[in-house]
């Protein structure tokens, strides 16, 4: 009778070890992986920003070449700020046309799906800042991505500058904090079993 109320108290105490190892990883991870998508909103928000900045000038401009030509201007310039943000770098038109895209070859940015219903340039037109995050038709990859408005000199809407970053490393991090949390939650519950 004494065994089989050690035996109950083990098994309870395990079963309570084990839940509780389980509910503070499960914590941890929502945490570090809210934290880490935080900092890369962060950083996607000051890239993104900067090359508003850079774009401002060059589309509030009425082209003075062809519409074309224009656009080869526009498109050269989403390529440059991509090597320099190492981000996907796409302009849109009022409208919703796509006028530039760093991911898209250039005689492919006619045949685009107009982006004017992509949340986070709804939620620009609507706020002034838009991000939303989800899996790219273009580049199959999940993305990150933020949208800002772009102002002509009279205040009018010149366009939306777009810049996105794949989570390849926010999701390399976290499936390494499972490896890691994995190990922790199998070593505490040997040693509970041990002590049990």
């Amino acid at each position: 009778m004494n065994l089989s109320i050690r035996w109950k108290v083990t098994l309870g105490a395990l079963m309570a070890v084990a839940l509780g190892l389980t509910v503070a990883g499960w914590l941890a991870l929502q945490s570090i992986e809210r934290l880490e998508l935080a900092r890369l909103t962060e950083t996607l928000e000051a890239r993104t920003g900067l090359a508003a900045y850079s774009l401002q000038a060059l589309l509030s401009q009425s082209p003075q070449d062809s519409l074309p030509r224009f656009q080869d201007r526009l498109q050269a310039a989403a390529h440059d700020l991509s090597r320099q943000a190492l981000a996907r770098v796409t302009v849109i038109a009022p409208d919703g046309r796509v006028l530039a895209d760093s991911a898209t070859q250039d005689s492919e940015i006619a045949h685009l799906d107009n982006h004017g219903t992509r949340p986070e340039v709804v939620q620009a037109l609507a706020t002034g800042r838009g991000t939303d995050i989800r899996r790219s038709d273009t580049t199959k990859q999940q993305m990150c991505y933020l949208a800002l408005p772009l102002a002509a000199p009279d205040g009018t809407l010149a366009g939306l500058v777009r810049l996105a970053l794949p989570l390849t490393e926010l999701e390399a991090r976290v499936r390494d904090l499972h490896y890691t949390l994995g190990i922790a939650f199998g070593v505490a519950f040997i040693v509970a079993v041990a002590l049990s």
